[in-house]
């Protein structure tokens, strides 16, 4: 099977059923499964294996390849080399469609391990294929046509150009007449041998060969094709620069060609690569389909902020923004100068650990009251219970995401939305008290010298500064045999029964049931001494 994908380019080529028909093909036989097959399995030189793997085809996009509606196109790379049969250039060409392709022969061989019906030996390979239509069609094609298409008739094989490209203006007024389908096509004047060259903005110079396809501009029904809207469209809204995927780039030979014909100003072209996801230890393309960060909603339901999504985004598009970001605290990513030069040429990884660490940059550096106003639109949409204990309690929820908030180190607890209720719920009777095993399941119990608390409480007054506050610690400390800092309790440690961090440690789990929090002053002196009291009860009891 096809390897190397990425050196392929695909590009639809038009009504393969006419290559049977010219060659006096049944009727029946005339449909793109049986084009297919007829391409895969026949021979330019006599002695030569099948060189066609099973990628020479390309059905139509989001069809099952068994549907009824589906459709099979050439792609431009298979049609190239079989345009370069009886030149100079083909023993060039074969050779190296060979090295990177599987015979069809072998891949019929390895892929239909099923239930045999059909048998036949082809090129020396014993083929068996299960009962269906569809292989009773390739078993009719490897009996009856092969033997059609010889060194001779080259020509047999030449596909792209449209079935009616020269009819004259006498043919075409009668098939109006008659109301007949049509389609409209550009008659590409283009070169097989000559090529162009795309200058990206961002993967720089890309030679292609020049467009040969008699390319659909206007369906069936009346609408016109992507390739034909692009260059109406931005010609009339004078645009400069096309920002496109780049699957697009194999098409823009193409669009080249369409601008020239039509006279028009060629805009620049800027191809980005996908956004890719690793899985199971691989790396695929993101997904519409599969993926759920494709969706806006994804990130809504989240919790995820819209400025934290386009920070992240940001940092896909070029390679040294995060760094730039992290050196200017103050700015906004619309202060920052984007640049074609610096957005990567191959897939980007959508890494959900990068956009969760720039989210909790962003909610470093913005303030208490518009964390709380942010959120609080989030919790009514998604959460009826919490957004009404954060109106309830809106000063003391500010003032606990203002805790840390305005120094050298901000703190980077809260990456998402649904981290603010998480991160906060302790400081609610409301979830504190609702399920006492809960509430301390996080914590060891056996430690914890309640006596001690009391006597702490007995000190406490929640108007301390933080210096005042540790300094009565320090001296709760030396008054029960406990070392007053770390460093006299590391020299000594069987002198004492801890240290002052073990005192303050069994406060925070007793009061917040939490082994980290932001500074435990703070959060203390928004709780009050009362309620301090009855957490400790509470614990006791």
């Amino acid at each position: 099977m096809k390897q190397h994908v990425d050196r392929y380019e695909y590009q639809c080529l038009n009504d393969a059923k006419d290559i049977l028909i010219s060659i006096d093909m049944p009727s029946h036989l005339t449909n793109p499964r049986s084009v297919m097959t007829l391409a895969a399995l026949a021979e330019m030189c006599t002695g030569k294996k099948p060189w066609v793997s099973a990628g020479i085809l390309e059905p139509k996009a989001g069809l099952a390849t068994n549907d009824k509606d589906n459709s099979y196109r050439f792609t431009s790379y298979f049609a190239s080399l079989i345009r370069t049969y009886g030149t100079n250039q083909w023993k060039e060409k074969l050779a190296d469609y060979n090295a990177t392709h599987t015979s069809y022969a072998e891949y019929l061989k390895q892929t239909k391990e099923v239930e045999r019906d059909y048998r036949f030996e082809y090129e020396g390979i014993d083929i068996a294929l299960k009962k269906s239509e569809h292989n009773k069609l390739q078993v009719q094609i490897l009996q009856m046509l092969i033997p059609l298409v010889s060194k001779s008739k080259p020509e047999l094989l030449y596909i792209g150009d449209a079935v009616d490209r020269d009819l004259s203006l006498d043919e075409i007024k009668e098939h109006l007449k008659n109301n007949d389908d049509y389609v409209v096509r550009i008659k590409s004047p283009g070169d097989m041998s000559k090529q162009v060259t795309l200058h990206d903005l961002i993967k720089g110079d890309i030679t292609m060969p020049e467009n040969v396809i008699d390319e659909v501009i206007m369906k069936k029904d009346g609408l016109p094709t992507y390739h034909f809207a692009h260059v109406i469209d931005d010609h009339l809204m004078h645009t400069t620069v096309v920002i496109r995927g780049d699957e697009w780039v194999p098409s823009y030979p193409k669009h080249l060609q369409l601008f020239q014909l039509m006279g028009f100003k060629l805009p620049k072209y800027a191809h980005y690569a996908p956004l890719t996801k690793k899985e199971n230890g691989n790396i695929r393309k993101l997904s519409k389909r599969k993926d759920p960060e494709f969706s806006v909603s994804y990130y809504d339901e989240a919790g995820i902020p819209s400025e934290g999504v386009k920070l992240f985004l940001s940092t896909i598009i070029n390679t040294n923004f995060e760094e730039w970001y992290l050196q200017n605290s103050d700015k906004s990513y619309l202060d920052f100068q984007f640049s074609f030069k610096k957005m990567p040429t191959g897939g980007t990884l959508f890494d959900t650990e990068k956009l969760n660490n720039i989210c909790r940059t962003y909610f470093s550096r913005i303030s208490a009251s518009k964390i709380y106003e942010d959120s609080l639109t989030y919790f009514k949409k998604y959460d009826e219970e919490f957004y009404n204990i954060m109106v309830t309690n809106k000063d003391r929820l500010i003032d606990f995401l203002d805790i840390e908030r305005n120094g050298k180190r901000p703190r980077k607890d809260i990456a998402t939305y649904k981290d603010v209720k998480s991160e906060s719920m302790y400081m609610f009777n409301e979830y504190f008290y609702k399920d006492k095993e809960e509430t301390y399941k996080e914590i060891d119990k056996a430690g914890i010298d309640v006596e001690l608390l009391h006597k702490y409480l007995e000190v406490f007054d929640e108007h301390d500064d933080n210096d005042t506050w540790y300094s009565k610690i320090q001296n709760l400390a030396t008054e029960n045999n406990y070392a007053p800092s770390t460093k006299e309790y590391k020299a000594s440690p069987e002198s004492y029964k801890g240290h002052i961090g073990n005192i303050c440690e069994m406060i925070r789990h007793v009061v917040t049931g939490k082994n980290q929090t932001p500074n435990l002053s703070n959060i203390l002196s928004i709780l009050g001494k009362e309620e301090i009291s009855k957490r400790i009860s509470f614990f006791e009891n």
